[in-house]
């Protein structure tokens, strides 16, 4: 094999593993964070949300908490308030195997989902597209506690241009998901040493 050939060849593998490492993208216009703060786990919530692809469900109410096992998580303020339901969702139904939890306190908007059954929760009387901003917080609680389980959980639905998601992130991002320019980088160091020790036994 001549060098321009094995020069390809390595080309070639690099990008094979570098496409095969590289998550799809996910353009999430919502997202709901967790993290442990002291003694304390803070939710946040932001963004905005397409509701033209999703199906009209009914107020109700909701209170602000968390049900890890259900796949259940409602952002803003604690207690019950009246809420706007919808349908139509998709993806993960659990983020961990905690029971129920209530938020001790809470600003902002009521935002989030029962992925048990594919329900997305915004305020009441929410116009599509407006910015949606919300906390609450767990006094004395952590992840263990919760019963969450970190990473990034997304949920989809829509197509097109009315295509939205729902972003679930509990914990640092660079400890939920391998981050894919280290995993390229590593790739392309175990292929460049694959090359090499092949032109040694071919010398």
């Amino acid at each position: 094999m001549t060098s321009r050939a094995a020069h390809a060849l390595l080309v070639a593998a690099v990008l094979t593993f570098g496409s095969f490492w590289s998550p799809a993208p996910v353009q999430a216009s919502a997202i709901l964070t967790l993290t442990e703060v002291g003694g304390d786990v803070l939710l946040e919530g932001s963004g905005s949300i397409d509701l033209d692809d999703l199906s009209d469900g009914s107020i109700v109410q909701a209170n602000g908490g968390m049900q890890p096992s259900a796949g259940l998580i409602y952002g803003g303020p604690a207690g019950f308030i009246d809420v706007d339901s919808y349908t139509g969702l998709s993806g993960p139904t659990t983020f961990g195997g905690g029971g129920a939890a209530f938020a001790d306190s809470g600003t902002g908007s009521r935002i989030g989902l029962n992925a048990s059954f594919s329900v997305l929760i915004v305020p009441e009387g929410y116009v599509s597209g407006s910015a949606l901003l919300g906390t609450s917080l767990y006094t004395d609680e952590t992840f263990a506690t919760l019963g969450v389980t970190p990473g990034t959980y997304v949920w989809t639905w829509g197509s097109g241009e009315d295509a939205d998601s729902l972003t679930l992130q509990i914990g640092p991002a660079d400890t939920a998901v391998p981050e894919p320019t280290s995993m390229l980088l590593l790739g392309t160091g175990l292929v460049g040493l694959g090359a090499r020790r092949w032109r040694q036994r071919k010398q």
